[in-house]
């Protein structure tokens, strides 16, 4: 119950005053979406004249009039968030998805977070989580608060709606959806995870009918959701998980992608409609505050590039020591180069140079053959 937003109370008075026609006039908006969308599977049953006059104002034409789109949330110069699209972020559990859209969170709400600015002002932001537990679900908000120090709470509390509905089914999440784009008229909606609006990701129907419902609200109202969803658990397979996935990525505008490395969380435009989105990279300050993971990325992957270089290194010594001592004679450098070549299947010339940098240190001359010792004994 306490999840739920708050309406005015209906006066006793028969004639309605302006609080109970605005709670009817939601009431209406509410039946009026729910009934289409819970009637999907339906006969349509629209007369010649209906028809046509649904075709006619779905016309462009040379001389339509159509308004530039609402960008909400930009990355650098590319705008990311526009009104009337939907968007998703897809990645392994744990890999970032829910940090993401925290950034975007506090982009909204203070106008900048890490590369992310906000394009318009007084943005408003809600946000479904149906997979974690009411205290992680919390936590959700503390870094948001936290990440938004320099605004005011009451700010916050009505520009950020976090609702934890994890205990709701996949019918009663769709009704709270619309309650709550119909009674808080946010500009944003994140859904984590959009799985959970569905009975099985993997029912190519209702798939297709939810993500017509979510495109009908955002093109309906100038509004954007943000779903989030986990890739395929193959190793190499990095699309987004069923039919849901297969239908959120044909009708998002832009599809991101989150990946955990060490301490950085790297965003990256999988496939977009129009202008690609900038890579991004997020990590926690010593407060728990996000920031920029730009620098922390790059000592990250100089430190994994060094660590492999090394592995390849101990690999390439270990080989060469194993050549020597199972040799029935002793071997020139030449003759260790070639039988290394080989083993690996590289060039002789990349193994001349490997020996080479190896003299004196793992490899040495000894009467004039190649050794694993400094000495001949």
């Amino acid at each position: 119950m306490e999840n739920k937003i708050p309406l005015p109370e209906l006066p006793s008075s028969k004639q309605p005053n302006e609080e109970q026609q605005a709670q009817n006039k939601r009431k209406e908006l509410f039946d009026f979406y729910a009934n289409q969308f819970d009637a999907v599977d339906k006969d349509v049953a629209e007369t010649y004249s209906e028809q046509w006059k649904v075709l006619g104002e779905a016309l462009i034409t040379t001389k339509s009039n159509i308004a530039k789109a609402r960008v909400m949330l930009a990355v650098g110069d590319v705008s990311v968030i526009e009104g009337g699209d939907n968007y998703l972020i897809k990645g392994n559990p744990k890999s970032g998805k829910t940090t993401a859209c925290k950034a975007f969170v506090a982009a909204a709400l203070v106008g900048h977070c890490c590369c992310i600015k906000a394009v318009e002002s007084d943005l408003k932001v809600a946000y479904i989580d149906s997979e974690q537990k009411r205290q992680d679900t919390y936590g959700i908000l503390r870094n948001v608060v936290c990440q938004s120090k320099d605004v005011d709470n009451d700010y916050i509390d009505a520009h950020f709606k976090l609702f934890s509905l994890r205990k709701r089914s996949y019918r009663e999440l769709v009704r709270d959806l619309l309650r709550i784009v119909i009674d808080f008229a946010p500009d944003i909606i994140i859904i984590d995870g959009i799985a959970d609006l569905v009975r099985s990701f993997n029912d190519e129907e209702a798939a297709h009918n939810i993500y017509k419902m979510l495109q009908t609200l955002a093109e309906d109202r100038n509004m954007a959701f943000i779903g989030l969803i986990h890739e395929n658990k193959a190793y190499d397979d990095h699309n987004a998980k069923g039919h849901l996935g297969q239908e959120g990525t044909q009708r998002s505008a832009i599809v991101m992608e989150t990946k955990s490395q060490g301490d950085v969380i790297k965003v990256t435009c999988s496939e977009a409609r129009h202008k690609t989105m900038p890579d991004f990279y997020l990590t926690y300050d010593e407060n728990g505050i996000l920031v920029d993971g730009q620098m922390s990325y790059n000592e990250y992957m100089a430190q994994k590039k060094q660590q492999a270089a090394k592995q390849v290194e101990d690999e390439r010594v270990e080989l060469a020591h194993s050549i020597i001592e199972t040799a029935d004679s002793p071997m020139t450098r030449a003759e260790l180069s070639q039988r290394m070549a080989d083993a690996l299947g590289l060039d002789r010339s990349t193994l001349s140079s490997f020996i080479t940098k190896q003299l004196g240190k793992t490899l040495f001359i000894v009467d004039g053959k190649i050794s694993a010792t400094a000495s001949s004994e």
